[in-house]
């Protein structure tokens, strides 16, 4: 979570908001933040994307619309 919010400069708000089906792990991987009616699409790095890319294939089952990071 540290690592995708010093990577797109995300506020806390921003991360938590973060659905699947806001995350490309293909190339050109990016996420898409959202604040308020605002979409930023963000770019992401490959260091970042890797982890995020395990963290959503354990999560596959759930549906594209369910919060990325859960406690």
């Amino acid at each position: 979570m540290i690592a995708l919010m010093f990577n797109t400069g995300a506020r806390v708000q921003e991360v938590l908001d973060l659905r699947l089906r806001d995350v490309r792990l293909e190339p050109p991987q990016h996420v898409c933040l959202r604040q308020g009616n605002k979409v930023r699409v963000c770019p992401i790095l490959p260091r970042t994307a890797q982890p995020l890319d395990e963290l959503v294939r354990r999560r596959s089952n759930d549906e594209t619309d369910a919060p990325l990071f859960v406690n």
